[in-house]
């Protein structure tokens, strides 16, 4: 068996009564190795012994954001004051449905994103971080924002929008989608910009989804800004 530790989102190997199934890349795996650990939908500090070597996450985004952040925790992707980490940590995600982060970096699903994941060559990847001490892997969504928003030293927002997504992206560090509903049904109007830091102050306070998870409670201000260094994760070469 191969040294690479699986770490699955669930609390154990058991299928959802609804929902993707796991048993088929469960079973998949057992080809790569015998460490699958099953640690519920919440990854959390617990899991910091099992960062070792080669790391496959199966789950959903957010579950895979929680792992990277637990990463971050402790030194695994670098810092800005350490620098690049010593050596790279070399990462593989198994979606069991179709989401955003697999579009974006052409991942597999379920079992067909088994062999990639525990196998496949690393290529680095943009992450971002929150100053709530959370980690964006994917995308950001606020509906509906209405306030000040500052991307860097500029301006980007003064007032409100329909919808503001945001994505780590290189070499800038963040891209900003801000879109504006158009009359007569017509296709909301966007304009993307680039830069290191995204701060915004609302209104009223308001819900922040990161990685298709909605913060416990509406929030009066939020920041995402760019990590210094990224993850080096098992994807097709660009």
């Amino acid at each position: 068996m191969s040294e690479l530790t699986v770490i699955c989102a669930r609390p154990d190997g058991q299928d959802e009564a609804t929902g993707p199934l796991v048993s088929p890349v469960l079973t998949a795996l057992a080809g790569h190795t015998d460490r699958v650990h099953f640690v519920g939908r919440f990854p959390n500090r617990d899991i910091d012994p099992l960062l070792t070597g080669r790391i496959v996450v199966v789950g959903e985004e957010n579950q895979f954001a929680a792992v990277v952040l637990r990463m971050i925790r402790r030194g695994l992707l670098g810092a800005p004051d350490t620098g690049p980490p010593a050596q790279i940590t070399p990462v593989g995600y198994i979606p069991l449905q179709r989401n955003d982060l697999s579009r974006r970096w052409r991942l597999g699903v379920g079992v067909d994103a088994v062999e990639e994941a525990c196998r496949g060559a690393v290529h680095p990847i943009p992450v971002a971080r929150d100053d709530n001490g959370g980690v964006l892997i994917s995308h950001g969504e606020i509906d509906d924002p209405a306030g000040t928003a500052y991307l860097d030293e500029h301006t980007l927002l003064r007032g409100s929008a329909s919808r503001l997504v945001v994505r780590p992206e290189s070499p800038a560090g963040l891209s900003v989608t801000v879109e504006r509903r158009r009359a007569f049904k017509l296709p909301p109007k966007r304009q993307t910009h680039s830069g290191r830091a995204l701060s915004i102050g609302f209104d009223t306070p308001t819900m922040v989804v990161s990685d298709g998870a909605r913060r416990p409670r509406e929030l009066p201000r939020w920041t995402w800004y760019a990590h210094t260094e990224p993850l080096y994760l098992a994807r097709p070469a660009d």
